[in-house]
């Protein structure tokens, strides 16, 4: 039974053939002590199916208790539906209407008040109904009180539909965000290959004697692929964050040493541009916390990076705090970041966290970009329990202030892991034996480049069942294995290899891919990959690959 052409069936939010549910056996027992009743009913009349069935009884005899239905051969309540009014009868014996019905009998219904329940758009669907086992007079009053139970009722059913259409439309958003995700993603796999070609090689080329006038043709190059990659990082992150595929697992990290390192990274950036980087992370001296600290660097280099660009004369500076919160063991990590541009105006101040908008548009267009990385930032901030909001800065400028929900641990001053100190003890120039299986000759060619000035032996297979074979033949140091290959993929091999691995000799896998999802790299992780490295390919990228796998190899030692 459908409760209007669109909408859900009754048997969709459970009214029909549904558990029992409290908000309506609270209006049948409120019925029964209401009229001095020892019997209440909600009846939901199927004419097609010839029978009523019992949304909700209070003190309903068995065995139809237990049944919550009768043929309509037993029901009163469908002359309530067909005639869409109240049904008054104050001996069944002698209505003519009723006086042949079985359930004189099997029910004992001997006095009988029904008011019609409606579905959406006031289509009547069965009815709120008390009985008597005795004859029994109904006044004005009673219809009156039991119409308006019918009234809330019906409520009830409206309500349910209500939800189930809210459900049904988020179920809806979120299949339509995830395949959004999903082809984001494949168009992002697809840009990134060849963009590994032009990134690979641009830097491997880097690394070459070069005159001034290709360095700057390079330079060009380089800087025009790293945009585009920009670029798809953003829009899939924007994807990625809609569809709820964002990391938000905490670890043990030092916000200090994060800020640091970050700032870091702009430092050349602000000294082309003649502007003055600072940072102030004295209060963060000695902390330690367990936080999410990929997305505070992603959020940081965000806001750094816009502050650069909008800024033209004077300096940027970044300061840190924690907050402690309410309650015990909660905190709140602070970042500021000021700058002496030309600032934000009242009226834009929410407009520049709007996808794809950058407040004044003269600015932004010399400024540059699609005015996607505030957005993202701020929807980082709050899946962390945060904020980023703008304010303006004293004598000029404009502050971004981003907050992350964190706990603060205790300071902890031993060194850290036994594997990355004994690492840094060990020479980095070892030669190492590797294995890369990727099918793309491009990328191979990419591969080879980039391994040109280091110190290793490289054998390339096509797909992962000739890595594995590889295996049996030779001990190699590590293997750089890509996920999408014919005959077997990296995933499957992953998976073969380490159930065939003896105990004890755990060769570091590197999953090198284009598919840069949270879901997919987790899903490597499980077949028993140890890193990730997406593509396109740096010669920075692959090198802290290779330094790695050395580490491995002098922990193993």
């Amino acid at each position: 039974m459908n409760m209007n052409f669109d909408g859900p069936s009754l048997h969709d939010i459970g009214v029909v053939d549904g558990p029992e549910q409290e908000g309506f056996d609270r209006l049948t027992r409120l019925a029964s002590f209401l009229f001095e009743s020892p019997l209440s009913l909600i009846s939901i009349i199927e004419f097609e199916s010839d029978r009523q069935f019992f949304t909700s009884s209070c003190c309903l005899p068995e065995p139809w208790a237990s049944k919550r239905e009768t043929p309509l051969s037993h029901s009163f309540c469908m002359y309530v539906k067909a005639n869409d009014a109240p049904l008054v009868v104050e001996d069944a014996r002698e209505h003519p209407l009723v006086k042949d019905n079985p359930a004189i009998i099997d029910l004992k219904i001997i006095a009988y008040l029904g008011v019609p329940v409606y579905g959406i758009e006031d289509t009547p669907i069965g009815a709120l109904c008390v009985i008597d086992s005795k004859p029994r007079t109904w006044s004005a009053s009673d219809i009156d009180r039991l119409k308006d139970l019918g009234a809330a009722v019906t409520d009830q059913i409206t309500l349910r539909a209500a939800v189930y259409e809210r459900d049904r439309a988020a179920s809806a958003a979120q299949r339509a965000n995830r395949a959004k995700t999903a082809f984001l993603s494949n168009i992002s796999h697809e840009i990134r290959t060849p963009l590994n070609g032009v990134l690979g090689m641009t830097s491997a080329l880097e690394e070459t004697p070069l005159s001034t006038q290709q360095r700057e043709m390079v330079d060009v190059i380089a800087g025009a692929g790293s945009h585009l990659l920009g670029l798809i990082g953003s829009i899939l992150d924007i994807a990625k964050i809609e569809a709820g595929d964002i990391n938000d697992t905490r670890e043990k990290c030092d916000p200090g040493s994060i800020i640091g390192e970050t700032v870091a990274l702009f430092a050349a950036q602000a000294d082309e541009k003649n502007l003055a980087l600072s940072q102030d992370i004295r209060a963060l001296e000695g902390r330690t916390v367990e936080a999410n600290a990929q997305s505070i660097r992603q959020v940081l280099m965000n806001l750094i990076s816009n502050a650069l660009k909008f800024t033209d004369t004077g300096s940027v500076g970044v300061r840190a705090e924690i907050l402690d919160g309410d309650s015990a063991g909660a905190a709140s990590l602070t970042l500021m970041v000021s700058d002496t541009g030309p600032g934000v105006p009242d009226d834009q101040k929410e407009d520049i966290f709007c996808r794809f908008n950058q407040g004044d548009h003269t600015t932004a267009h010399h400024a540059g970009g699609i005015g996607l990385g505030l957005s993202i930032s701020q929807m980082i901030c709050r899946a962390h329990g945060g904020d980023l909001v703008v304010t303006d800065a004293p004598g000029g400028g404009a502050v971004l202030t981003a907050s992350f929900a964190i706990r603060p641990l205790q300071s902890d001053a031993a060194t850290e892991t036994a594997d990355i100190d004994h690492a840094a003890a060990q020479p980095q120039e070892d030669r190492l034996r590797i294995l890369i299986a990727e099918d793309n000759e491009m990328n191979q060619m990419v591969f080879k480049a980039l391994l040109g000035l280091s110190m290793v032996e490289a054998d390339f297979v096509t797909n992962g069942a000739e890595a594995f074979g590889k295996l049996t033949e030779t001990a190699y140091d590590g293997a750089f294995i890509d996920v999408n290959m014919p005959v077997m993929g990296g995933v499957e091999f992953a998976r073969k290899h380490r159930l065939r691995e003896k105990a004890g000799h755990r060769l570091p896998l590197i999953a090198c891919t284009a598919n840069v999802l949270a879901d997919q790299i987790a899903e490597y992780s499980d077949a028993g990959f140890d890193r990730h490295l997406s593509k396109p390919l740096t010669s920075s990228s692959v090198a802290d690959s290779l330094d790695w796998i050395r580490s491995r190899r002098a922990v193993a030692a």
